[in-house]
């Protein structure tokens, strides 16, 4: 067989450009030899220029079918020398894996997984959010690299002088990239740093003058003196005070710790990426001159600072270094769920699912007279909302995380303890099996022998054990935290409000029918004495009392007190009158509404009762506040026979939730917020003023305290402020 036609049999198709172009060069040569000059007579000297010249074209193209067999070559050489190493890999894993338990922990460390995370997904998930912008920016370098490599001069005869010109012009704006992307991390790291040694000097400062304190009073003098930490009328934080300060700080240091490391690791990265694209080594000496010379690389005051806070808190509690290290644990950053609650989770929503389904077949074959099939639904629809509600807000938190919306931080929850998605799920899981095995058990009674409305007030005693148990146990930080914002909540004109008690007040405005259910069960229970069956003469199914409209108006009166704390506390008319006024607008409708019902039966069509047209002016003028839709479904308006579709108001909170949290996020990440920000060391009159004011913005609210001459107008200690506007700060 010729070589033409062996060579023709053995490729690989998908590399056939690759080849030598036999073909091609043997024509070249056939065509030569049949050109070339012809006679009787020819001059040598002719020959020979023609071959010359023939030759010159003919090595050249071999020039050229070398560099692109070499380059391929290398190529494919690479990428199996790659592949061969991941195999090895795998098969060491494999061989790992295979043996007995007790053994793979020797060879396991050694192991490097067999897919790393390659570094842009890393960087993604390892940021701290709020200063997304300050990071390398290292998905645009990247592209540009391959962009550069993709629009390279190419064909089959190039110039190196084109190429080495062509890679010189990009190199040049790559590195003034690079250039100015180091810049924006010198400077941001700079700021944060100085920031950081600011506030552990005025911790340190604040423990001071605690340990000065807890000294008898004979000593104090001796040492009170020098103590220049704040002004006389300010009295000395508590130790938990300290403790809780000392632990958000440490995290903010692991945090810029964290920035420090990523953003090295980023530079390196990418400029061995260049080298290797390019096939030079100017990454790596641009890497070496300005990278490691800078000053967020060379720096290492950051760790300094986490072993003087380390050491602090561990003289705090005593030299119990196990217990200091406890308080100050960062949680990985990149932390998967536990396998055993994702377990729970599962089981419980199963069980939970089939068991709707049960209660479904089960009320629509329900034999009893109408009267208790409405009881039970009043009952059981507030429970039932609030799983509900659960649901939704883990899906919430599921949003926010996977979009890196930083609730933990936008709620003020300790970062080192606080529930993910998972836990509120398998939370709303089991509160919904309990929910449904009551039902049941309500719809079963007579076959059960159990009175039937024993049931419910079972499982609300259930849920409130849950909720007021005082020991620590039953994931007792997220209960204690609840109660703690409820309780702001209901007293909101006496406090000052922070994002979670707005929050948790807008939910409340979604859920007003589960006001009046829970008011429907404290009368029906205080005023039913038969446990089977209703009394004849029972009140609460037609309870037409004031009672039910001042619980109706409670949402409602919630977020208007709180917005006129507000004012108060700024003594600013726009936004928070405004928005007072929005919720008082409701007021009018809840009124009109209960005045028209209770006088329902003095007329024989809605239409003559006077009452009745006053809600519907009431509700004109609330949708001009934007609260129409919840107005008319929770009121029925227009229709006075209509039931409540409380689900839908669920629903609607549910998406709103995602708009605002993600706005109080765009906040915080203008400001390059990520932890809480705690100071025990109260701030002067005017300095709490100005942050009032700019907190108060339509982009965000964070309640601040407020003082009044230099005298605190509360014992509270604990204030939320921004780190750019002060560095005396600490938690509301």
């Amino acid at each position: 067989m010729k070589f033409a036609e062996h060579l023709s049999a053995h490729i690989t198709p998908e590399w056939r450009k690759q080849y030598i172009n036999y073909e091609e060069m043997k024509s070249m040569l056939y065509l030569a030899v049949e050109q070339s000059p012809s006679g009787d007579v020819i001059d040598p000297e002719v020959l020979t220029r023609y071959f010359a010249k023939f030759d010159e074209q003919f090595f050249h193209f071999c020039d050229n079918e070398l560099a692109k067999i070499n380059t391929f070559y290398s190529e494919k050489l690479a990428e199996s020398t790659r592949k061969f190493a991941n195999l090895r890999s795998e098969l060491a894993e494999a061989q790992v894996e295979a043996m007995p338990e007790k053994e793979k922990a020797r060879f396991r460390k050694p192991l490097i997984a067999r897919t790393k995370m390659k570094f842009a997904e890393h960087l993604s998930a390892h940021i701290t959010p709020e200063w997304r912008k300050q990071y390398i920016n290292y998905e645009e370098m990247k592209s540009m690299l391959y962009l550069a490599v993709e629009q390279s001069p190419s064909g089959d005869v190039i110039d190196p002088e084109v190429l080495t010109r062509y890679f010189a012009k990009f190199d040049e704006q790559f590195f003034h990239f690079c250039d100015n992307e180091l810049a924006k991390i010198n400077t941001f790291y700079s700021e944060k740093l100085a920031e950081s040694t600011r506030k552990f000097a005025n911790l340190r400062s604040e423990l001071a003058e605690a340990q000065v304190e807890a000294m008898p009073e004979k000593e104090k003098a001796r040492f009170r003196k020098p103590l220049i930490a704040r002004r006389k009328d300010h009295p000395v934080r508590k130790a938990q005070e300290l403790k809780l300060a000392f632990s958000e700080f440490y995290l903010s240091l692991v945090l810029l710790q964290n920035y420090q490391n990523l953003n090295f690791t980023g530079f390196r990265k990418i400029l061995k990426k260049h080298d290797k694209l390019l096939s030079v080594d100017f990454g790596a000496r641009w890497r070496q001159e300005h990278v490691e010379q800078s000053h967020f690389y060379t720096n290492k005051d950051i760790d300094r600072l986490i072993a003087e806070t380390e050491q602090i808190v561990t003289e705090i509690e005593g030299g119990n270094r196990t217990k200091a290290m406890k308080r100050l644990r960062v949680p990985p950053l990149g932390e998967h769920q536990n396998a055993w609650i994702t377990f729970k989770v599962g089981l419980f929503s199963g069980a939970f699912f089939i068991l709707i389904v049960a209660v479904i077949l089960s009320a629509l074959f329900y034999s009893h007279k109408t009267e208790n099939f409405k009881v039970a639904v009043r009952l059981y629809r507030a429970p039932f909302l609030l799983i509900l509600f659960l649901f939704f807000w883990a899906i919430n938190v599921y949003g926010w995380r996977s979009s890196g919306v930083n609730h933990v931080l936008i709620f003020e929850i300790d970062p080192r303890n606080h529930l993910s998605e998972q836990h509120i799920m398998e939370l709303a899981a089991i509160f919904g099996v309990i929910w449904s095995l009551s039902v049941l058990s309500y719809l079963y009674s007579d076959v059960l022998g159990v009175p039937a409305y024993v049931n419910p007030l079972i499982m609300y005693i259930i849920l409130l054990a849950f909720l007021f148990n005082p020991t620590k146990t039953m994931r007792h930080e997220a209960r204690f935290w609840t109660l703690r914002v409820v309780s702001r909540v209901v007293t909101a004109p006496f406090w000052f409000v922070n994002f979670s008690d707005f929050w948790v007040a807008d939910q409340l405005n979604s859920i007003v029918p589960a006001f009046l259910d829970i008011e429907f069960f404290f009368c029906f229970y205080t005023t039913n004495s038969n446990m089977r069956h209703i009394d004849a003469d029972s009140v609460c199914l037609n309870d037409k009392s004031v009672l039910r409209t001042i619980v109706a108006l409670l949402p409602a009166w919630f977020r208007c007190a709180q917005c006129l704390r507000r004012y108060k506390d700024t003594r600013e008319a726009f936004p928070h009158l405004a928005n007072a006024t929005k919720y008082a607008t409701s007021f009018f409708v809840v009124i009109f509404s209960s005045i028209a019902y209770i006088t329902a039966d003095n007329y024989s069509k809605s239409t003559d009762n006077p009452w009745f047209y006053l809600w519907i002016i009431a509700s004109i003028a609330s949708s001009f506040y934007a609260y129409t839709w919840d107005i008319k479904m929770d009121w029925g308006l227009f229709d006075p026979k209509a039931g409540d579709n409380t689900f839908l108001q669920v629903f609607r909170r549910f998406v709103w939730n995602f708009f605002r949290l993600e706005n109080e996020h765009l906040n915080n990440c203008g400001k390059f917020r990520a932890v809480r920000d705690i100071s025990v060391a109260p701030m002067d009159s005017s300095d709490q003023e100005k942050i009032i004011r700019m907190m108060d913005c339509d982009d965000g609210v964070v309640n601040r305290r407020k003082t009044i001459g230099g005298k605190q107008k509360s014992v509270e200690h604990r204030v939320r402020i921004n780190v750019e506007d002060s560095t005396e700060d600490f938690e509301l």
